[in-house]
């Protein structure tokens, strides 16, 4: 058995300061890993971005049993597991009240909430998306409501879109 700790502290261009602290306990052989790991960053654009990640690794997957990530005044908060004898991947995301304003440099403001979905082999993927802002300034004279669904596999991409105030 093994136990770790990793702190990493500093900064860069467009980050004022970040921290990362991870733990790895468990057997090397067979491997039988448990993983944890924190951080924050404070972005220029995208202010206070935080992570926490639990997961687990073996012989021949990896998962993420849940991890938060904070950004943009919201959250993105899911599961991940990755199989390398398949070389699958699958990515279960809800997104709260990510800040639009943040996200693209003041052009737009208001939420967006929803969920994304990765399937699939990396060479791969099948994404699905379904994400809602009920008041979104910046796309119209008056405030929109938008919902969107999005579907992408291979290379065929499916959008629908509506809008209660723009049809």
């Amino acid at each position: 058995d093994m136990q770790s700790t990793y702190i990493v502290e500093g900064g860069m261009p467009r980050l004022e300061m970040f921290w990362l602290d991870g733990s790895v306990e468990g057997a090397l052989a067979p491997l039988d890993l448990r993983v944890t790991g924190q951080g924050e960053a404070t972005q220029t654009d995208l202010g206070l971005v935080a992570l926490h990640v639990a997961g687990r690794i073996d012989t021949a997957s990896a998962h993420a049993d849940a991890f938060d990530v904070q950004l943009a005044g919201g959250h993105i908060r899911g599961v991940m597991a990755w199989d390398q004898v398949a070389n699958g991947l699958q990515v279960h995301a809800d997104i709260d009240s990510l800040g639009l304003g943040q996200l693209t440099a003041g052009q737009l403001s208001g939420a967006v909430a929803g969920r994304v979905e990765l399937g699939g082999t990396l060479d791969s993927l099948d994404v699905v998306t379904d994400l809602h802002a009920p008041s979104i300034a910046g796309i119209a004279v008056d405030d929109v409501d938008l919902s969107l669904q999005a579907h992408l596999q291979g290379n065929q991409l499916t959008v629908q879109s509506h809008s209660d105030h723009m049809g």
